[in-house]
């Protein structure tokens, strides 16, 4: 049952962002996006989702920046390039405001 999940995950996001844990903060993610992507098709919340776990990951040096730049490589095959790059514009300027 993918809505509860993602209550527990959000409730999870909280305590982690709480306790500074970095780490558990950017697989959290991924497992959000995962859901956002692979079940209810909710591309934009997806990409936010990978793109921040990627950049954490990054930032830490962490081997585990795969599974977020995996997941971002499956949607661009899915939509596109271009379409990506839409949403990557829309979430950037989001961020902005």
């Amino acid at each position: 049952d993918y809505e509860p999940a993602l209550v527990y995950l959000e409730k999870s996001l909280e305590i982690r962002q709480q306790i500074g844990d970095i780490k558990g903060l950017a697989t959290t993610l991924t497992n959000m996006g995962a859901i956002f992507f692979e079940q209810k098709q909710d591309i934009p919340n997806a990409v936010s989702c990978f793109m921040t776990a990627f950049q954490i990951f990054q930032k830490i040096g962490s081997p585990n920046a795969r599974a977020p730049m995996n997941y971002l490589g499956a949607i661009v095959k899915e939509i596109g390039e271009a379409k990506f790059q839409e949403i990557v514009q829309q979430l950037q300027n989001q961020n902005k405001t």
